[in-house]
């Protein structure tokens, strides 16, 4: 009987009644990285961060007897680090679950998470060495009875020394997904209210804390120092371009391969691959573990991962507009970076390496190193990452209550309908006339370049085409050779005067003479195309559209 798949199961214990996959060697690197230290391992959410902050739990805490759950795995086999197992105290902060939408908000929830913590140590309360002062101090935080945030911020730190002296050994702390609370209170504009408080808070946990063993922290950024690690020179950061330990969060290829055929499902690693794999993380190519599991447990290719969490910060950052960038990006093509590893959220305003610095580290693009320092080629990962980027990035810049309108314009195009081309196109621009400005041919561009990646998913849209002599407005080239191929010239008409019809129209013929006079068709020829369609647009600031068309495929 195959075993139960571990679907949401973040705690390493429970975790071992379902079907696991062995990553506890990370374990023995932990040992040989970290005594003395302190990391930071930063991961797109879903990709197993949690789960391996609870089996670093169950191995090094002196609180549990965690032989029996380690006797079988691949950590049994390394002395060096088994003489670690239950040997030290250690403190779990789990900040998962502390956002909110104010800074009120998110601070009472960190402060119960705190009170909470304390409250699984009260037995310190009955240690004869703890001072009188420190019991009050203690009771207060568990009870939750001091008024301001500023009264909890050395609480980890304190609880580390009580610990320390309680057994006699250094501690280790754990902190899971420590930038939830900064993400939501960016997202919550109180970013400035609430940073302080954190910052001090982490900062006197593992800044010079003489009674910690070591810090493993997590999360999906890596805020800059600037912002909240101010003055913290001892801990190191693993993201998602650094070498080590780049194969234990997420699936393996290999580690994929095996739990298909554990599940009689080898046959379609070529299409979960395609879907949900792709990630370059250093020197690893990974898996989206959660979307793997959810195939294998409904057996269905769809997208899974991005329902887990929100994007409301992704939708931010792109502010409801279309850009290049996503439709290249979209269209399959890499495009170079300068990889800026801590993120600084006011960045965002004028930064754009910072944006897409911040798609790579939370999953939703994939850098791969290239020789330059810092330079890094950027691509969408997987199907199941293109059809966010479709969805959710490219069609919500494109106004998505006038998408089923725009939907059928690949039928129109394809059947060479211009009078529809024209109708539709003049009811989605008319009706969006405050969102695109008529009077600029590039904004109405990119605006169609957008409408044409999202409609052709099929195709490689691409706006500058170079051609033979010239470049034209836009290609839609077909992925596969011998598919159909489509040009389109597009001529703006702007100005108080305003043109007729028919004057429309010969500008539209006139694009047309264009597309074969500079031999646009160049690429597409190359690509074999069984044939190949040419479209003049025509419009004017009245939102008003000519359509031209010509078969190329047979045009020299």
């Amino acid at each position: 009987m195959k075993k139960q798949l571990p679907i949401g199961i973040e705690n390493f214990e429970e975790a071992q009644g379902y079907y696991y996959v062995d990553k506890t060697l990370f374990i023995d690197e932990i040992v040989d990285a970290m005594m003395g230290k302190s990391i930071l391992v930063t991961r797109p959410r879903r990709f197993g961060k949690s789960l391996m902050a609870s089996m670093l739990e169950c191995f090094f805490s002196i609180r549990k007897d965690s032989k029996a759950l380690f006797q079988d795995k691949k950590i049994a086999d390394r002395e060096g680090a088994m003489v670690h197992l239950n040997q030290y105290p250690v403190i779990r902060l789990n900040m998962k679950s502390v956002n909110g939408v104010s800074a009120d908000d998110i601070q009472k929830r960190c402060l119960e998470e705190i009170a909470g913590l304390y409250r699984n140590h009260d037995f310190l309360l009955s240690d004869p060495k703890m001072l009188e002062a420190e019991k009050g101090y203690f009771l207060d935080v568990m009870n939750l009875a001091y008024a301001n945030p500023a009264d909890y911020r050395d609480s980890v730190r304190r609880l580390s020394h009580q610990l320390a002296r309680h057994y006699g050994r250094k501690v280790v702390i754990i902190v899971d997904e420590y930038d939830t609370p900064i993400e939501s209170a960016f997202e919550a504009k109180c970013f400035d209210a609430c940073v302080p408080f954190f910052k001090e808070l982490y900062s006197n946990a593992v800044k010079g804390n003489e009674s910690l063993l070591f810090a493993f922290l997590t999360g999906v950024l890596e805020i800059s120092k600037e912002s909240l690690f101010s003055g913290l020179n001892n801990i190191n950061v693993y993201s998602v371009i650094d070498n080590r330990f780049s194969s234990y969060f997420g699936f393996t290829e290999e580690e994929t391969k095996q739990l298909l055929k554990d599940y009689d499902l080898s046959s379609s690693f070529e299409d979960v691959a395609k879907w949900y794999g792709g990630y370059e993380f250093g020197g690893s190519v990974l898996c989206n573990p959660w979307s793997v599991l959810n195939f294998v447990e409904r057996g269905q290719i769809r997208s899974y991962w991005v329902n887990t969490g929100s994007n409301n910060l992704l939708q931010e950052l792109m502010n409801g507009h279309v850009k290049d960038e996503f439709v290249e990006l979209v269209n399959n093509e890499s495009r170079p970076i300068e990889f800026n590893n801590a993120i600084s959220y006011r960045d965002f305003a004028h930064d754009e390496n910072a944006i897409y610095s911040y798609l790579v580290q939370s999953g939703y693009l994939t850098a791969r190193y290239v020789e330059a320092p810092k330079s890094y080629l950027i691509k969408i990962p997987n199907m199941e990452i293109f059809e966010v980027f479709k969805n959710d990035i490219i069609a919500r810049g494109l106004d998505k209550t006038l998408l089923g309108t725009a939907s059928k314009l690949r039928y129109a195009i394809e059947r060479q309908d211009t009078p529809m081309i024209s109708s539709l196109l003049e009811e989605y621009v008319l009706s969006s006339y405050s969102y695109f400005d008529l009077t600029n041919e590039k904004n109405y561009q990119v605006m169609l370049t957008g409408i044409l990646a999202v409609l052709f998913d099929s195709h490689v849209v691409k706006s500058e085409v170079i051609g033979t002599k010239g470049r034209c407005d836009i290609m839609a080239s077909p992925k596969e050779k011998g598919g159909i191929g489509i040009v389109f010239e597009v001529k703006c008409h702007g100005g108080a005067s305003q043109l007729s019809r028919a004057k429309l129209r010969e500008s539209a013929e006139r694009a047309i003479h264009q597309i074969e006079k500079q031999r646009y068709c160049i690429e597409l020829r190359q690509r074999e195309c069984k044939k190949i369609l040419l479209y003049g647009i025509a419009f004017d600031v009245r939102g008003i559209h000519e359509i031209a068309f010509k078969d190329g495929t047979e045009a020299q």
